[in-house]
């Protein structure tokens, strides 16, 4: 069976909504996915209610901002009152973060209005509405080549557009998790240089895997996690990070298997 841990809707960053991914994901062969949208939740009832549908099987997930990059809860309590707290104070500070990155851009000759952009994406706006936005006013042939363009100057530390956001630690993120029922996981850890340095800190605060296969992965980093994985006896996931067609597509290299889904039943089970 084809799974995929990691998959975002329209109620984060993604273009579809979570009905919208569940089929597409049926088209492609894919038995079950996590719906883990940035920081939001609101999508699990609809993408719950698809995968009975269309015959999926859906876990509950979400991907939480961190400052070791950002942390993945599955089987979550999405009805947890605490998490939703939480969750709404992450939002806030996203769309402060997207306010900041319009006034920079527009102090570099980009003439954006948050309102006008809010109003397409919705609430809370994040740095990559703001892409989206930019990319649909290119003609159609260079939208893709500016939206890469535009993505590196953004996220990447060189780029003349990047900023550094504060965040809460990973350690009270995946507690939150925790508390939430969740199964805490590590994502893309080789965006964060040095993130082997955290993992024993990590793990004692409750971390249960490591995202070890999903676009662009570092190789140079896989030993690492390999072996942290064998030493903390944690587990060891791949998702796709689908936001879109253009954005991280759903692709066989990403997928992993079951057996990872089994691993995280069992935690339930056991009360990990």
């Amino acid at each position: 069976m084809k799974v995929d841990l990691h998959v975002h809707s329209n109620h984060s960053d993604g273009v579809y909504s979570p009905k919208e991914v569940i089929k597409i994901a049926k088209k492609e062969g894919i038995g079950c996915l996590a719906l883990t949208d940035h920081n939001c939740i609101a999508g699990i009832p609809e993408a719950l209610k698809a995968g009975e549908k269309f015959d999926v099987e859906v876990i509950p997930g979400v991907e939480i901002l961190s400052d070791c990059s950002e942390i993945l809860g599955y089987y979550i309590d999405f009805k947890d009152k605490k998490l939703k707290d939480y969750l709404k104070k992450v939002q806030k500070g996203v769309d402060k973060t997207a306010r900041i990155f319009i006034r920079i851009l527009n102090k570099a000759g980009y003439a954006l209005s948050y309102k006008k952009i809010e109003r397409i994406y919705g609430y809370p706006l994040m740095r990559i509405h703001v892409l989206y936005y930019l990319r649909s006013k290119e003609p159609k042939k260079e939208q893709q080549k500016k939206f890469q363009e535009m993505r590196k100057e953004t996220y990447y530390p060189k780029g003349k557009f990047y900023f550094k956001i504060r965040q809460d630690r990973a350690e009270k993120v995946i507690k939150i998790i925790k508390k939430a029922g969740g199964i805490p996981v590590l994502a893309h850890p080789w965006f964060e240089k040095g993130f082997e340095k955290r993992v024993p800190s990590l793990v004692r605060a409750g971390l249960q895997g490591i995202e070890i296969n999903s676009p662009g992965k570092n190789e140079s980093d896989i030993n690492k996690i390999n072996k942290l994985c064998k030493r903390y006896n944690i587990i060891k996931t791949g998702g796709n990070d689908f936001h879109s067609d253009y954005v991280n597509p759903f692709n066989k290299e990403y997928y992993c298997g079951y057996d990872t889904v089994e691993k995280f039943k069992k935690l339930n089970k056991d009360g990990q």
